[in-house]
């Protein structure tokens, strides 16, 4: 052999060394080790702006990215909160009246996505009208009570509905009806002349002869579901946050794609009712985001003129944003 083919053999010897060293190391890098199962305690209602973490969960999403997301289930909003600010919880999905709140009441919150209502046409809220009420017209709500929860994103929708249709703020008037199931059958059985109510009630609602006469599918973007976390727990657990995202996505993917065929999971899961198994319209659900600055400006704006909320609470206090991974 001569000295010159030796001399390969060993160039070529120790490349294969150096290259064997390098993928050993890459091997044994940190972005390369197992991932972390995070554990997420996330409070929910039976309703279908719920759908894609319902969905997640049982298509196995959350476990494909490395998480343990126990989706605790409550009757209503106030057992929710309840159950966030005694630790039971780690985050919810609720809405931005409800987030606003916590904030002012000194709960540190952070709100990382939309689940429903990035747009106008998502997760309808409507003014709906008694069936024999004579109410034909948004108009002829002038001076008429409507039946609502105050202090929520139901009375925020029925102000500037009513405002941005010409109202005067002296000529909306409402009535205390805290439970919406009390509110729908007060509405049907003529008890109330009309009521806002959440897209699923109100065209249950229509069923029955109900009619709506305002919506807020058009126009200013009025109402968002959102989740938020506490700021503590997405500070320790961001990269699981994202991940949680990420899960969201899939399951949002998925139902646009067939939505007619997450119907039963609505009724296992959302409550929907059995006459509207077959026909209920399954909504668009969008990828994850912030809701839109303005649109949580415009909310903070009106309840702060109500003195629900300090004027230190503003979009960047109660928002956080964070990349789906």
């Amino acid at each position: 052999m001569t000295k010159r083919c030796l001399a390969m053999l060993v160039a070529l010897g120790l490349l294969g060394l150096v290259l064997t060293g390098c993928q050993t190391n890459k091997a044994e890098t940190p972005d390369n080790a197992p991932v972390k199962t995070v554990t997420i305690r996330l409070g929910v209602l039976p309703v279908e702006d719920a759908l894609p973490i319902f969905t997640a969960d049982q298509k196995g999403y959350f476990k494909k990215h490395h998480l343990d997301v126990q989706v605790v289930n409550f009757e209503s909003a106030l057992e929710c909160d309840a159950a966030f600010q005694a630790g039971k919880i780690d985050g919810f999905m609720g809405d931005i009246v409800g987030a606003a709140l916590l904030e002012n009441a000194g709960f540190d919150i952070s709100i990382v996505t939309t689940v429903l209502g990035a747009t106008p046409k998502e997760g309808r809220f409507a003014i709906v009208v008694a069936p024999n009420s004579g109410i034909t017209t948004a108009a002829q709500l002038k001076n008429v009570p409507i039946g609502i929860a105050s202090n929520t994103v139901i009375e925020y929708m029925v102000d500037e509905s009513l405002q941005a249709d010409g109202f005067q703020p002296n000529e909306i008037k409402t009535v205390e009806v805290k439970k919406l199931p009390v509110r729908l059958q007060m509405l049907l059985s003529g008890q109330l002349k009309a009521a806002g109510l959440p897209n699923l009630m109100a065209v249950l609602a229509e069923k029955q002869g109900a009619k709506v006469v305002v919506d807020d599918t058009k126009g200013a973007n009025l109402s968002q579901t959102i989740v938020l976390f506490k700021s503590a727990f997405l500070k320790d657990n961001k990269a699981g946050v994202r991940r949680f995202l990420a899960s969201l996505n899939e399951a949002a993917a998925a139902i646009n794609k067939s939505p007619k065929s997450f119907r039963a999971l609505l009724v296992e899961r959302a409550k929907l009712p059995a006459a509207l198994a077959n026909s209920y319209v399954v909504s668009v659900y969008p990828k994850a985001g912030l809701p839109k600055k303005a649109d949580v400006d415009r909310l903070l704006k009106w309840m702060k003129s109500k003195k629900l909320i300090k004027a230190g609470i503003t979009y960047q206090s109660i928002t956080s944003e964070v990349q789906a991974q």
